[in-house]
This record gives C-alpha cells, structure tokens and sequence, in this order.
C-alpha cells in the first residue's frame, strides 16, 4: 500500500511538471512567435507623421528642404504653411542651426535666405524693451 501511494505522488508530481513545462514552452514560443510577426512579418509603418514628430536628425533635414524651396519660390506664405506644426521657439532654434551651418561653411547665399526666412518668425521689435 506504501508503494501504491507513492506511485500516486511520483505520477501527480510528473503531471504537474509536464504542465508547468508546457505552459513554459507555450510562453517562449509565442513571445518568439510574437517578435517575429511584429518585427518580420507585419512592422509597424508610420505614415502621415507630423515634422515635429521626426527624430532632430530628420527635423533638420525637413527644414533644410523648405530652405529649398524658400529659395526657389521666394514665398514666405508657403514657407510658414511648412512650418507651421511647430512652435515658433522651436522654428528659430532649428533655424539658428542652419544659419549657424551656413555661415560656417561660408554659404552666404543660404545663411541669407535663412536670415529672411528668420525675420518671419522673430520680430526684434519684440525684444528689445
């Protein structure tokens, strides 16, 4: 009878260990399952994202387009409609950049459609008490 019961704890013991490893093997596999789908099969794709939303890298090259095209154009009105998802502070500190850039690579040109672009957003009359 002594064997008998201990047969019975050996065999509750083994299901109980066959279960949790299931369970664990279920786990793995769908977490590796799940990567694969998200990173493989089905990435995630953002479409219609706002310029303020790129990374600062992307941000600068954004603004160095509608310097661009402010070239091409010569429209402040189209330039502002580019523009105008960001704030006006972070405008004049990307621009800044650019306009630093320019002058130290001596493209005077550009630094000059940057300033007027510049002149749009920052009224000195503001500033100065």
């Amino acid at each position: 009878m002594a064997k008998n019961k201990m047969s019975k704890k050996a065999i509750i013991l083994i299901v109980i260990a066959c279960i949790l490893s299931a369970f664990a093997l279920g786990l793995t596999l769908g977490a590796i399952g799940g990567l694969v789908y998200a990173w493989v099969l089905d990435p995630i794709e953002c479409i219609d994202g706002l310029p303020p939303q790129l990374e600062e890298t992307y941000q600068k090259i954004y603004v160095s387009l509608v310097v661009d095209s402010f070239s091409i154009n010569h429209d402040l009105l189209l330039v502002s409609a580019y523009l105008g998802t960001w704030e006006d502070s972070e405008i004049i500190h990307l621009l800044t950049k650019q306009l630093d850039c320019a002058v130290s690579q001596e493209d005077f040109e550009r630094a000059e459609l940057i300033r007027d672009i510049l002149l749009t957003y920052h009224n000195p009359a503001e500033s100065n008490p």
